[in-house]
């Protein structure tokens, strides 16, 4: 009895694990699909629902302004003109100084050299672009800068000659050219900037020597030409200063003052119809040359009127009464 009742008991609780093995599976069978069907879920979801709208941004693209020709505006604009960040700035100042914008210029080369100190040809480009503006103490302290960083390059003592014979420091003006020719002593704009100089401090002797050698360098200067011829007029040079200025006037026909030059030295010559001439031409180039305007004023009354040649060939044929000669 006892034996059939174990054996009952063991049958049973077989049955029972096996119910229970069942659920068991049951249950893991069905969390198993429950995952990947949330997954999938998960994926349909995401195929299905609508994409994201995304913006699609310009490209950045830096602003290049074209500068304006002249710098022109008033010196409060000027003043208040401010160079972009991050830029190039000596790119941005060679553009400027190209267009003749010359404010613009040295905002932006005054911005190079803060950045990069070290860079000569910048303080160079600096010094012409205040030259230009008429800032002449800061343009000279620019080139000064310039030639000291590299005094092997003659164009920089050429043009701070130039500046301090603008400026009126004449000595500072001789040493700079002296300076250059010092580089290359046959340097026809050293020589006429050496020449300019010593007119300026008085010394026209030397100046006709250095200006002599300029011309004979480079004949096609007009202005060198002109310059020696002025300083051969306050030498009573008279005759040497006629072939000059001719060749000046011939060189460069549209400069007002060469003109008024040439009137000078045709007039002292004794040619008053070829200074006549000289002077209005002076006049019809710049109305308000005031020099030539006196001069043509005194001298003008004093030469005959120069008949048209017109006028002239009437005058020269005899009347005639009745289709003869009288």
């Amino acid at each position: 009895m006892d034996t059939d009742r174990k054996t009952a008991l063991i049958i049973a609780g077989g049955v029972l694990a096996a119910f229970t093995g069942i659920a068991v599976l049951t249950s893991s069978n069905t969390s198993h699909e429950e995952a990947p069907q949330a997954v999938v879920s998960a994926i349909v979801t995401r195929a299905i629902a609508p994409p994201e709208v995304h913006t699609v941004q310009p490209v950045s693209l830096p602003v290049v302004s074209v500068p304006e020709e002249f710098s022109a505006g008033t010196a409060r604009e000027a003043k208040a003109f401010q160079v972009e960040p991050g830029v190039n700035y000596l790119a941005r100042g060679v553009e400027a100084y190209q267009t003749r914008n010359w404010e613009r210029a040295i905002a932006y080369l005054q911005a190079e050299t803060d950045e990069r100190p070290d860079r000569p040809y910048s303080h160079y480009l600096l010094g012409l672009s205040l030259w230009k503006a008429d800032r002449l103490d800061e343009a000279g302290s620019a080139m000064r800068l310039a030639t000291r960083m590299d005094g092997a390059t003659l164009k920089s003592f050429v043009n701070l000659s130039r500046i301090e014979n603008d400026r009126g420091a004449y000595d500072a003006a001789l040493q700079a050219a002296q300076a250059g020719l010092a580089l290359s002593p046959d340097d026809a704009l050293a020589l006429f900037l050496e020449g300019r100089s010593l007119r300026n401090l008085g010394d026209a002797e030397a100046a006709v020597t250095s200006l002599q050698r300029s011309v004979e360098s480079a004949p096609e200067n007009g202005f060198a030409w002109n310059l020696l011829g002025l300083v051969q007029l306050e030498r009573d040079q008279d005759a040497e200063a006629a072939d000059a200025l001719r060749r000046a006037g011939e060189l460069q026909p549209d400069v007002a003052y060469i003109q008024n030059n040439l009137g000078m030295a045709m007039e002292r010559q004794g040619d008053r119809a070829s200074a006549v001439a000289a002077y209005r031409r002076a006049m019809e180039l710049q109305p308000e040359h005031h020099k030539a305007t006196r001069n043509l004023a005194r001298l003008e009354a004093l030469v005959p009127a120069v008949p048209e040649p017109e006028e002239a060939v009437a005058q020269s044929k005899p009347e005639s009464v009745g289709g003869e000669s009288r």
